[in-house]
């Protein structure tokens, strides 16, 4: 079964999450890349999903570490 990134998405509530728009597509884009890891189980190569779901995650903490928007609680 494919991931079907629409309706992943739209599981998710991010009204009530503190951050700026730029930090939501950053968190978007890890979210997906771990689905992704999960949808692809079996049929690539670890180290390069782990590569992706790394480089992901870093821009996401990178970016919230300097925005005044992400860091309010």
């Amino acid at each position: 079964m494919r991931l079907n990134r629409e309706k992943l998405l739209m599981l998710w509530n991010t009204e009530d999450l503190p951050a700026c728009k730029g930090g939501m597509q950053l968190a978007e884009a890890f979210l997906l890349s771990c689905a992704e890891a999960v949808d692809r189980f079996g049929e690539e190569e670890p180290a390069d999903r782990l590569t992706e779901i790394t480089a992901s995650y870093t821009a996401m903490v990178e970016h919230g570490d300097l925005c005044d928007d992400c860091k309010e609680v």
